[in-house]
């Protein structure tokens, strides 16, 4: 029986650790602050990603996977918290990125005590169909704070990607600066697909739904970190 979120979870880390491991040589050469914004983003998803890699392949009483759950959540909007400054910078608009960080936070920390007040063990499924036979441990717990997460990593994306195709617009006579926000504005929009897929699309956290959105984060990912890439070149 094969453990695929786990495995789609630990590769989504994987590469979040090789890309935040790249971004930080970049960071050491320019010390570009969206690069050190960029670099928490990439660090921060990847211990979340870790960690929820844990069910099955390490873990595997309920009430552990559901503790790695949380703590897996808490670095998700940790992740949040970092890269919702990075249109601010661009934007000169640093003291707006503070504000949102700071909401961020916010709703991170409702969502750590809303699982606390209500803790529910995630409950353990095996799936089997011509491919194989999986197991998958399903996240159990309230769904406004499925909704909530949804709204606040779906909205973050949103912003994002807008500001990142609005400046890339705006200054479309420089080619580089052109395809480095074409691609973090793609790449912010599969995120934003991947979001919606799992926390509206799936309300209940379905093995199908987590499995698709997996691959959308591992694509939307590398496509930023192509975009990084031009703006590390456009400020060497």
């Amino acid at each position: 029986m094969i453990p695929i979120v786990s495995l789609t979870n630990l590769i989504s880390a994987i590469v979040s650790i090789v890309i935040g491991g790249n971004l930080l040589v970049a960071y050491r050469r320019n010390h570009n602050v969206a690069v050190f914004w960029f670099i928490l983003f990439y660090l921060a998803f990847a211990v979340s990603w870790l960690i929820a890699a844990a069910p099955e392949l390490v873990l595997k009483d309920p009430y552990a996977v559901m503790a790695s759950s949380i703590v897996a959540f808490f670095f998700q909007y940790l992740a949040y918290f970092a890269v919702i400054q990075v249109p601010f910078i661009f934007l000169r608009k640093r003291e707006w990125g503070a504000i949102a960080s700071a909401l961020i936070a916010m709703t991170g920390i409702i969502f750590v005590i809303g699982r606390l007040y209500n803790l529910q063990p995630h409950s353990r499924e095996i799936i089997s169909n011509v491919f194989g036979t999986y197991i998958f441990w399903r996240p159990v717990f309230h769904p406004w704070l499925r909704v909530m997460t949804g709204v606040v990593g779906g909205g973050v994306a949103v912003f994002c990607a807008i500001i990142f195709f609005y400046l890339g617009w705006q200054d479309r006579s420089n080619r580089l600066v052109f395809a480095r926000s074409m691609y973090l504005g793609s790449g912010t929009t599969i995120l934003f697909i991947g979001s919606i897929i799992v926390y509206f699309i799936s309300t209940t956290g379905a093995f199908f739904a987590l499995s698709i959105a997996s691959i959308f984060v591992i694509v939307g990912l590398l496509v930023i970190f192509k975009g990084i890439l031009h703006e590390d070149r456009a400020n060497p």
